[in-house]
C-alpha cells in the first residue's frame, strides 16, 4: 500500500450550447456560436478537502455546412478548441492562486 500525497483536479462540463447567430438571405443558418461552461475543483488527496474551485466558460463561432459530415467535423473541432482554451485558462487560474 502506498501513501497518497498531492492534489486531485476534477472538472465537469456544466453547460454546452450551440446557437445560430447568422443567416443567409434564404433564412438558412450560416454560422453558429458554441458555448461551454466547466466547473473545476482541486482537492487534497489525503482528506478530500477542497482547496480551490471555480467556474470557467468560453465561446467560439463555427461556420455551418450543408454537408452533415463536414458540419459534425466543424463542431468537433470547435469543441476541441474551446476545451483547449478552457484548459489553458484553468492552468493560469490555478497558478495565479497558489
Amino acid at each position: 500500500m502506498t501513501a497518497a500525497f498531492g492534489w486531485w483536479l476534477s472538472g465537469t462540463i456544466s453547460e454546452y450550447r450551440r446557437n445560430a447567430i447568422a443567416y443567409s438571405r434564404d433564412d438558412d443558418i450560416r454560422e453558429y456560436r458554441s458555448h461551454m461552461r466547466v466547473e473545476a475543483v482541486l482537492r487534497r488527496v489525503s482528506d478530500g478537502r477542497i482547496l480551490w474551485k471555480d467556474s470557467l466558460s468560453w465561446t467560439d463561432e463555427l461556420m455551418n455546412s450543408s454537408d452533415r459530415s463536414e458540419q459534425e467535423d466543424n463542431e468537433t473541432l470547435t469543441i476541441q478548441a474551446i476545451s483547449e482554451r478552457l484548459a489553458d485558462h484553468l492552468y493560469h487560474r490555478l497558478h495565479g492562486n497558489f
